[in-house]
């Protein structure tokens, strides 16, 4: 009997396929929309798991939290604060547990060398509680304890496991390995590896303990973020306020005045300003999805109106309800199983494009891959789409009367009115679900633009930065640092197709520049207290030419303001008008909200520039390297050349380097556009996934509507035919084919707009420059889609209006 049953059901298939092939528009459209459909969904739900709903790997993630300080009044929105006050307040919280700390500026790539090769990897250094407070296990070897981060304790590091990977092939011999800082005697012995996706607190790569005894750290008190487990029953909100408390204390020093606590879970530091992102993605791969099933049931429908003879013969010649149920599940089990063919195809070649265009700061972007529980349920849905309206039209063309059936015209077959309005209704849903992505396609597109062509306030072209690797035993203070550019700008400037150089302190956007509290000198303690945290740049005179920065009053840094000579100090425009909101800046004096009373007398103005954040300029201040005001080491220089192609003068630039200090090495060279790329890639990461999503959705429109007209049209072949023997004109034909698509289509560009203004809100966060309602963005998003709305509506149109009469009769 089984056997009987596999050769019927073997039969069933091998006849579904013969019938497809003699419908290969349908089958090829329904293959289509299913592969588009499954294989785009699995793809987006890949990255969004891997991104956003995979649990972080530390334990009990949302009783997490990172906090910080902030002073709205001076807008700085993340001050760190000095370790001993922030170990003071873990002592006394009543709403913390486990706590650590972990360096709020030392995040930064390190040169280092383990004796063999060298090698690049973001460094920082943490308490010795760091991994324990956030419930981390190792994948290797073990992470740091209390007893590590003490004085006197062995130089130990922890390694993440991507630099294990990348660097150590993975190999279990990394424990034990010595690392050293380029030019530093002290060794760090690799005792553990974090766990994969383990990357905190700044996509770091490799962890040392924060103690006074550790090169890295430098000379100062360290300034932190502090880290900690919350105790049950406690809140963020009520951590921030008891650490809010705790800095409004009278017996706080000077520096914490002014601020209150600000406290945020762990998945919400990581995850950052992504999160609103992907939520959006995941919507439209909902209404992508949701589009190819409205789609592939409305095929399916006409499908089983078009068969309803085939199965009128069939139950003529003796043929059950269940053997025709059995033959259809039989067709649409085959077109599932070859859309999810053509699904995996496309999901597979959509999660390789996404890990090549992911910005580098994606949240573990290198653990997105495809993703089986979401390839599951997309067949699944899939195949109920196909089995619900394959086999509902064969239940019902089973119990109709089979001579009715074959008597019946096509007009009488389709079902009447009704059955008319539900395949129209479900194009109608398909363009307006289309419009809405299609719209929030073109808004995220349109605000890249606009971002791309934000005024920088610098010339880009022909700018490098070199980031260098010091011998930090003989050069890690500001005097040895000064004393090697003056040496070293003169030797560069002398190289030919080198138009400038200066020192830099820190890289262009990096995860935290220097923000400085500052005060104009001539103005009352009330409205000093107003005056804004401004961007702080330590500079050689030479910068402004290497940025061709012009002053717009005054002047900018030269080589006379040295040691010696009076402060001198650059404002950028909305520094100055921040602390003197009316009048001109130059001339004037500030000097330091906090302690130091010495005075610097702002000698010329610049433009505002996006150098330290590429979506707002920075208030900043510019203080030359020869008249420091806090002891600041500069790591790395910035080169205008005079050749077309820059990297042409690196190996000139990279011996100049080393003939001033056999110790300096280049650890990384890139382009101002290199450098650019970097915050213009979640922008353009967020465009291309969005038009990814919209074009095919709008494909998928295109094939339901063009599908549904067509059946239309032949279901009035009869009426066409009596118009033109009657005398009317093909091109009166194609218009009243054309008026019954645009009565579709419009009424879907109708709701689909009015959804728009309601979703596009959704992303005000992800706009730049332009507002959720956009009206450019919105039409041109609306004319794409008429675009293909009027050849999907014309080519069956086209063809009912020169088909001759007797053939439009003979297949009425």
């Amino acid at each position: 009997m089984v056997l009987a049953m596999g050769r019927r059901f073997f039969a069933d298939f091998r006849e579904s396929i013969r019938s497809l092939a003699r419908a290969p528009r349908f089958a090829l459209a329904c293959i289509a929309v299913l592969g588009l459909g499954i294989g785009l969904s699995t793809a987006m739900f890949a990255t969004l798991n891997a991104v956003l709903l995979r649990p972080l790997p530390v334990s009990d993630q949302d009783r997490v939290i990172v906090a910080w300080r902030e002073n709205r009044a001076r807008q700085a929105d993340h001050v760190p604060t000095p370790l001993s006050q922030a170990r003071t307040f873990a002592e006394r919280s009543r709403t913390l547990g486990e706590v650590a700390f972990a360096d709020r500026y030392f995040s930064q790539p390190l040169l280092l060398a383990d004796g063999v090769h060298s090698l690049v990897a973001n460094g920082d250094i943490v308490t010795g509680t760091f991994f324990h407070a956030l419930g981390a296990t190792p994948v290797l070897g073990r992470l740091f304890e209390p007893n590590d981060d003490r004085v006197g304790a062995e130089d130990v590091a922890v390694v993440s496991y991507r630099l294990w990977q990348r660097e150590f092939g993975g190999a279990s011999s990394v424990l034990g390995r010595q690392l050293s800082l380029h030019g530093s005697k002290s060794r760090f012995r690799i005792i553990g590896v974090a766990p994969q996706g383990f990357d905190y607190p700044a996509k770091t790569e490799i962890w040392m303990p924060l103690v006074p005894a550790n090169p890295a750290v430098g000379e100062g008190e360290p300034l932190v973020d502090l880290y900690g487990r919350m105790v049950p029953g406690a809140s963020p909100r009520a951590v921030a306020a008891e650490l809010s408390a705790f800095l409004h204390e009278a017996e706080r020093p000077e520096i914490l005045r002014g601020t209150s606590g600000e406290v945020h879970t762990l998945p919400e530091v990581v995850l950052g300003d992504v999160r609103g992102a992907f939520v959006v993605f995941c919507v439209a791969v909902a209404v992508l999805l949701l589009i190819a099933c409205i789609n592939v049931a409305g095929l399916l429908l006409m499908r089983g109106v078009q068969m309803y003879r085939e199965i009128a013969v069939r139950n003529a010649l003796g043929a059950s309800t269940v053997d025709i149920v059995r033959r259809q599940m039989a067709e649409s089990v085959v077109l599932a199983g070859m859309g999810s063919v053509v699904g995996i195809g496309i999901a597979w070649g959509a999660v390789r494009l996404v890990r090549m265009v992911a910005p580098a700061d994606l949240p573990r972007f290198d653990q997105i891959h495809l993703d089986p529980t979401a390839l599951m349920a997309a067949l699944l849905i899939a195949l109920c789409t196909a089995m619900v309206f394959g086999i509902g039209p064969a239940l019902v063309a089973a119990r109709m009367d089979a001579a009715h059936l074959l008597r019946a015209g096509a007009v009488s077959l389709s079902g009447g009115r009704r059955h008319a309005q539900v395949r129209e209704g479900l194009v109608v849903a398909q363009v307006a679900a289309a419009v809405v992505v299609l719209a929030v396609a073109g808004l995220v597109a349109r605000s890249l633009l606009e971002l791309q062509q934000a005024r920088l306030g610098y010339e880009k072209e022909r700018v490098m930065v070199f980031e260098l690797g010091w011998d930090f035993d003989r050069m890690g203070t500001p005097d040895a640092s000064r004393a090697y550019f003056d040496r070293l700008l003169p030797t560069l400037s002398a190289i030919r197709g080198v138009a400038a150089a200066s020192a830099l302190i820190l890289a262009p956007f990096p995860s935290a520049g220097w923000d400085l509290s500052v005060v104009a000198a001539d103005r009352s303690r009330e409205e000093q207290t107003n005056n804004p945290a401004l961007n702080l740049e330590m500079v050689s005179p030479s910068y402004f030419a290497v940025f061709q920065m012009p002053a717009l009053r005054g002047r900018v840094l030269n080589e006379t303001d040295r040691e010696g000579a009076p402060r001198a100090v650059v404002l950028s425009e909305s520094a100055a008008t921040l602390l003197w909101p009316s009048g001109d800046a130059v001339g004037r004096q500030i000097m330091r909200a906090k302690g130091d009373t010495t005075r610097w007398t702002v000698v010329g103005i610049v433009a505002d520039t996006r150098y330290r954040e590429y979506r707002h300029p920075s208030a900043t201040l510019y203080f030359s390297q020869h008249q420091p005001l806090i002891p600041i080491v500069a790591t790395m220089v910035a080169i205008r050349t005079t050749a077309d192609d820059p990297l042409s003068v690196v190996p000139q630039i990279t011996a100049a380097l080393h003939e001033t200090d056999a110790g300096t090495v280049v650890s990384k060279v890139a382009t101002m556009q290199q450098y650019l790329d970097g915050p213009l890639a979640q922008p353009r990461f967020n465009a291309m996934l969005l038009s990814l999503l919209a074009i095919a959705a709008a494909l998928i429109v295109a094939v339901g509507l063009y599908v549904v007209l067509a059946f239309a049209v032949q279901l009035r072949n009869r009426e066409l035919a009596i118009r033109a023997a009657l005398g009317a004109s093909p091109t009166s034909l194609c218009a009243m084919v054309l008026r019954a698509g645009a009565r579709i289509v419009g009424g879907g560009l109708v709701i689909g707009l009015v959804l728009t203004f309601v979703v596009s809100r959704l992303i005000d966060s992800m706009l730049y420059n332009i507002a959720s309602t956009d009206p450019l963005s919105i039409a041109a998003a609306l004319g794409l889609l008429v675009s293909v709305a009027v050849i999907a509506t014309f080519i069956p149109a086209r063809r009912a209006s020169r088909a001759p009469v007797a053939v439009l009769l003979r297949d009425g």
